[in-house]
């Protein structure tokens, strides 16, 4: 039982002081960055890393959604800006603190990254991503194992086999990691069960998204289908909601939006966060203030 907290941590004012810092490609390209800046950046970002671990844990967050802009631009530089002694170091001491105090580290590549793209260029792309995901795990020190979750989505609709030859070209630090979440549009969690079986792997429930997409099953029907594709290791879930101001919109694409906090949530997934049978991911724009606001407001324990 956990609700976790998404890659960045606001101060009073709303500004993101886990300050991971992106690499612009447009800007690399015109040569806008030397290779010392480059590994500043990168070793800058692992240290920010392991400064805030603390902090996340010693606000009562055990969970956290480390961000994949860390390494922006990694398959476009030298290795040696990225991988060395001494980012290795802050890396493992990063894992180190995670592990000694229980907390649940994950990363969710965004949507473009798919394993069915269209194009061949594009999939080997995601397949690039995915890997250097597993190396920064793996540099953590982090179990193979779902629990330490590298999460997509299922990708182009009806492109399952594609899916599945894709996934067979990933390093088993991703293959052993991997999961797949239901979407708004392609995949709800019935068409997602089928890819999940074949090369078993588990199925990250998203609520919001199941809300537009319900494949035929109920809230909880689709949840605990989702449970049992984890095989006892502690499910991961998403959670958020669509912003009030936009509730009377129709069209899904405005619907889907993520609101600043969380105003409400399935009774099935309050009750097995409650019961210690599954994970949260919160995914709302306030962050950890939308997290500490849940205990008292849905009655939810963090």
């Amino acid at each position: 039982m956990s609700l976790g907290l998404c890659c960045h941590w606001l101060d009073s004012q709303g500004k993101n002081i886990l300050r991971i810092r992106q690499l612009r490609y447009t800007t690399f390209q015109k040569g806008g960055y030397s290779e010392a800046q480059i590994y500043q950046t990168y070793l800058d970002n692992c240290k920010i890393l392991l400064e805030y671990l603390p902090v996340i844990f010693g606000a009562g967050i055990r969970s956290f959604r480390v961000s994949s802009c860390m390494f922006s631009l990694h398959d476009k530089v030298p290795r040696s800006l990225w991988d060395d002694g001494e980012i290795r170091k802050i890396l493992s001491q990063a894992g180190d603190f995670a592990k000694s105090k229980g907390m649940r580290i994950t990363s969710h590549p965004d949507q473009y990254c798919m394993l069915n793209a269209s194009k061949p260029e594009s999939i080997r792309n995601a397949i690039s991503i995915l890997n250097h995901h597993g190396w920064l795990f793996d540099m953590m020190g982090l179990d193979q194992t779902p629990y330490y979750s590298i999460n997509i989505h299922g990708g182009r609709k009806e492109q399952g086999a594609l899916f599945a030859q894709s996934f067979q070209q990933l390093d088993e630090s991703v293959r052993s990691r991997l999961t797949v979440e239901n979407c708004e549009f392609a995949y709800s969690v019935s068409q997602l069960l089928p890819i999940s079986q074949e090369l078993d792997i588990p199925v990250c429930f998203d609520s919001h998204h199941h809300r537009f997409n319900d494949g035929g099953m109920s809230v909880e029907d689709a949840l605990r289908a989702s449970m049992e594709t984890w095989k006892g290791v502690v499910a991961n879930t998403h959670l958020s909601n669509t912003p009030p101001e936009l509730k009377s919109e129709t069209k899904v694409s405005k619907l889907r939006k993520h609101s600043d906090k969380i105003y409400e949530i399935p009774d099935c997934q309050r009750e097995l966060n409650n019961s210690g049978d599954i994970d949260i991911d919160v995914e709302a724009k306030s962050k950890q203030y939308a997290i500490f606001d849940m205990p008292r407001e849905l009655g939810i324990i963090l």
